[in-house]
């Protein structure tokens, strides 16, 4: 099934939509103890809870990404959880805050793949980077390349399936992560 499942997620991944990789991540994580045939002890219970803690997590971003005010605080207390807690479920990623960008720029960068005429302000706003040379900046130290090179090298490697693919599969092992 474990196999079955990952030639699923290649075959298909170019017509995947990438704000499913928790779910996707959740099933490989649901997937995993039955075929490697252990012990499902407590330590794998509690990682499937922080993995549920996440994805609620996640569907919040997801929900009010437009914020600026979306700190970790504001996120510890909608989800119901310690910040204590949160902040242990990003430190591996860098934190919540750093996470947060992360997500805003992941929703810059996938607007840019689809619009060619989208504009940088308007996309700031829309996910709450506040203006034009903020968003530049963030998705700059993210991404590594301005977002306006970005959409140009999109436009220019459109067609190109194994990129489309590699850029999936390390979201969905990010999401392990």
């Amino acid at each position: 099934m474990l196999s079955d499942f990952l030639q699923s997620l290649v075959r298909n991944a170019p017509a995947l939509d990438d704000r499913h990789d928790g779910a996707f991540a959740r099933a490989l994580i649901e997937l995993l103890p039955t075929a490697l045939g252990g012990p499902r002890n407590l330590a794998i219970k509690a990682r499937r809870q922080d993995h549920l803690r996440r994805e609620a997590v996640e569907q919040l971003i997801d929900r009010e990404i437009a914020d600026p005010n979306l700190t970790g605080s504001a996120i510890a207390e909608r989800v119901g959880v310690s910040r204590a807690t949160l902040y242990r479920l990003y430190e591996r990623s860098g934190g919540i805050a750093r996470h947060v960008r992360r997500r805003r720029v992941d929703a810059v960068r996938r607007a840019l793949e689809v619009s060619a005429e989208v504009d940088l302000e308007e996309l700031a706003q829309t996910y709450g980077l506040g203006d034009a040379q903020a968003l530049i900046r963030a998705f700059k130290a993210d991404q590594g390349i301005d977002p306006t090179a970005y959409r140009a090298s999109v436009r220019h490697h459109r067609s190109n399936p194994v990129e489309t693919g590699t850029r999936r599969w390390n979201g969905w092992m990010h999401e392990l992560d």
